[in-house]
């Protein structure tokens, strides 16, 4: 799990006890299967260093990334609305350039789920599975003048061939041409 936003203090869950969370984060699964034995088994659990507020989740097995998304409301719960999971393999990072800044009456920008919507107009992206974002990089959260600037998203690409077809495509966001490509190791400035 994940941080969405680098500059939000985060009180870790039961005092950074990575016991206690993976105590609780097992008994949510469970009730929410209403088995002793869901199809997903939580192991164990750490924070990625003492300073860190990424916390890495170890399953049994290799469970697929879409039985662990369907148990994202239990897994999120402790840490509220500021994480969000991201697997450790079978996903693509991309990132949208020239992407229009539309803003609100009140000079806010639209909100992610508006965005997803007409990301998913496009054929490139229909029935993506998204695991992060899209979200704006800092400079434009940085400056309300701004027209156009870049996105990023993470989705599900179990077979990493999903994001050649969507860097080919003509993509389109509020009806202006965006360029999608993959990052490997875009860092949001």
């Amino acid at each position: 799990m994940k941080p969405e936003h680098d500059a939000l203090e985060l009180k870790k869950p039961f005092d950074g006890n990575d016991v206690l969370l993976v105590r609780h984060l097992q008994k949510a699964i469970q009730q929410v299967t209403g088995n002793v034995e869901p199809p997903l088994t939580l192991l164990s659990g750490h924070w990625s260093s003492a300073l860190s507020t990424v916390f890495v989740l170890i399953f049994a097995g290799q469970p697929p990334t879409d039985l662990v998304l369907k148990y994202r409301g239990p897994l999120l719960q402790p840490f509220g609305h500021t994480h969000h999971l991201v697997p450790s393999r079978g996903f693509t990072r991309m990132v949208i350039h020239d992407a229009p800044c539309v803003r609100d009456a009140q000079g806010n920008l639209l909100p992610t789920e508006t965005i997803q919507a007409e990301l998913g107009k496009n054929i490139a992206l229909q029935g993506i599975t998204l695991v992060e974002g899209p979200m704006w990089t800092r400079s434009v959260l940085d400056d309300p003048t701004a027209k156009s600037r870049a996105m990023r998203f993470v989705f599900i690409d179990n077979a990493q061939n999903r994001a050649t077809r969507i860097c080919r495509a003509r993509n389109y966001i509020f009806g202006q041409e965006v360029r999608i490509r993959s990052a490997t190791n875009f860092i949001p400035h």
